[in-house]
């Protein structure tokens, strides 16, 4: 697993699912807010917890995203990492080594699997999410929800993921726990939102 798998959690747009869902108004007003975001670039602060290392391991870095399937991580410090996907093409570097490995992904079948979940979180329709996440809510103002793995391979992987959200529709917090123990925590600040992107940290074609 990349490790980068649940990075942001945005809800799609559309018509009015059914109530079982656990899609309150509070949801869907919160997945209006994201609909009006087309770029976005944020700081952001990961601390991994690792049932292998007694210290926590902290990286600080930024996130771009731009609409359609545009989405750039970059992470320093320790295993500083840099995860680009532009298209079909996704790219990932390996700092401390130096080393750069980019897949097409319409030749890489799980490279594709990778790319489409991170999308369906960035871009899905809320019926889509819910349809391999159970949703809770866990507060509505400021709005924090919890998802829960439907299907048993990927129930394998995921324990959970929280998320806490701003009004103005980006995540400001999130938690990824996994089954082995190990869990990452995400704080996002300093939103800049549809404005131009950097293209020094957010490396995306035809912006």
């Amino acid at each position: 697993m990349i490790g980068l798998s649940l990075w942001l959690l945005v809800f799609g747009a559309t018509p009015v699912p059914p109530p079982d869902l656990g899609l309150t108004q509070v949801v869907l007003d919160t997945a209006a807010a994201m609909r009006n975001i087309s770029t976005l670039q944020v700081n952001m602060e990961q601390t991994k917890a690792l049932v292998s290392l007694a210290e926590k391991v902290q990286a600080k870095g930024t996130l771009c995203f731009a609409r359609p399937r545009r989405l750039a991580m970059d992470l320093n410090g320790p295993g500083g990492t840099q995860l680009v996907i532009d298209g079909d093409l996704l790219t990932m570097t390996y700092k401390a080594l130096k080393k750069t490995e980019t897949t097409n992904l319409t030749r890489d079948p799980r490279g594709r699997a990778i790319a489409e979940h991170l999308f369906l979180l960035l871009e899905a329709e809320p019926q889509q999410l819910t349809q391999i996440y159970g949703l809770t809510v866990v507060k509505e103002q400021p709005l924090r929800v919890e998802l829960t793995p439907k299907s048993e391979a990927l129930s394998r992987i995921i324990k959970r993921v929280e998320a806490r959200f701003h009004n103005k529709g980006f995540v400001e917090h999130l938690v990824l726990e996994e089954q082995n123990g190990d869990s990452t925590v995400w704080e996002f600040s300093s939103p800049r939102l549809n404005q131009p992107l950097d293209p020094a940290t957010c490396p995306f074609t035809n912006l």
